[in-house]
């Protein structure tokens, strides 16, 4: 459920409209790709052309992967799910692992379990990375359930130091549909910091845009991000950028775009398809006929957490009410398009 990355067949592409039209220093760029968090990551730089920024970014998401890695055994998550539990006595954590936990819990209870962070014991389960995949076993699915449940956990802090409290032994953390978006807040910081104003950052399909681009003469604007449509878009489509790409078009100015969708993660057995959006009530992907929800808002763990959550809502048939100043595409397999929220149509455009 909870890993959005990256996938030939993914529901959503966000590709950026390429700088034009720009003097001086506004003509300076940099855009390098990097390979982290199982996924393809992106980030482009305008304004500036130093290499030492890309470096230090780098550097600075390599240690999200030592702390967030469900997979790497030197990582804190890893550390954490693989501890003794001990009646009595809680764990202490480091912050990021304390902030993303703290906001995530909200929305588990506002899903009424759907979404769930403690889905580690069924999705590793789940080896869609496999070159011949194989689905769980309905008894391992059961067993994985009965050590799911987000109300066994909280977190808290004490004195500057942060605690994850655990009421049963088992528990295990996904943190994949938060990590991501958290991440991309932390570094629009930094890049905000290095003085950059100007940036795209693009973490496996998670899209964080800094500021707007520059259009020339010291004029800015918002960036073109291109919604590709599985229903609608030709497998060639997916090499344009802005109205080049995708039938739907979003202007973003200093906002991210994140996206949960079934094609993301996928893998098809005996006619059915599988994917990596597991409803935690069940231990299943879910079912239904929405094909992708796509976010946009101010945060990018607010954004991540939503297209999840939200997914596993429009499955059941329910709207959630939305904070400000977040704006929600629902596609759907039939064709159907939904926009809710802030998001509506003078914000986009079709082809």
């Amino acid at each position: 459920m909870l890993r959005k990355t990256t996938a030939i067949l993914c529901t959503l592409i966000m590709l950026v409209q390429l700088l034009t039209a720009c003097t001086s220093d506004e003509r300076k760029s940099l855009s390098r790709t990097f390979f982290m968090f199982d996924t393809v990551v992106s980030i482009s730089i305008y304004g500036s052309d130093d290499e030492n920024i890309m470096e230090e970014c780098r550097t600075f998401l390599e240690g999200f992967e030592d702390i967030f890695s469900a997979t790497r055994e030197t990582s804190e998550l890893y550390g954490i799910n693989h501890s003794d539990f001990v009646p009595g006595e809680d764990l202490e954590i480091g912050a990021d692992i304390y902030n993303t936990i703290n906001r995530s819990l909200l929305w588990c209870e506002k899903t009424d379990g759907r979404f769930d962070i403690t889905i580690r014991p069924v999705s590793q389960l789940y080896d869609f990375g496999s070159a011949e995949f194989v689905p769980p076993l309905r008894e391992d699915i059961k067993e994985g359930l009965a050590r799911v449940s987000y109300k066994n956990i909280n977190v808290y802090e004490e004195n500057g130091r942060f605690f994850l409290h655990r009421e049963m032994p088992g528990i295990m953390l996904d943190l994949g549909a938060v990590s991501k978006g958290y991440i991309s807040d932390r570094l629009k910081e930094f890049l905000l910091g290095k003085g950059i104003k100007s940036a795209v950052v693009d973490l496996g399909g998670n899209i964080m845009c800094v500021g707007e681009k520059p259009a020339g003469n010291g004029e800015e604007e918002p960036f073109n991000i291109g919604v590709y449509d599985p229903l609608e878009n030709n497998e060639e489509d997916r090499g344009g950028s802005g109205d080049d790409t995708g039938s739907l078009v979003l202007k973003i100015s200093d906002k991210c775009v994140i996206t949960s969708g079934i094609y993301q993660r996928s893998s098809e057995k005996d006619g059915v398809l599988y994917h990596h959006i597991l409803d935690a009530r069940t231990g299943l992907p879910a079912v239904g006929n929405v094909e992708s929800v796509s976010v946009v808002c101010d945060e990018g763990i607010m954004g991540d957490i939503l297209s999840t959550s939200l997914f596993l809502l429009a499955e059941e048939g329910i709207k959630a009410k939305l904070p400000e100043n977040v704006g929600v595409i629902y596609l759907y397999k039939d064709g159907r398009r939904e926009f809710d929220g802030g998001l509506d149509r003078p914000l986009a455009k079709f082809k």
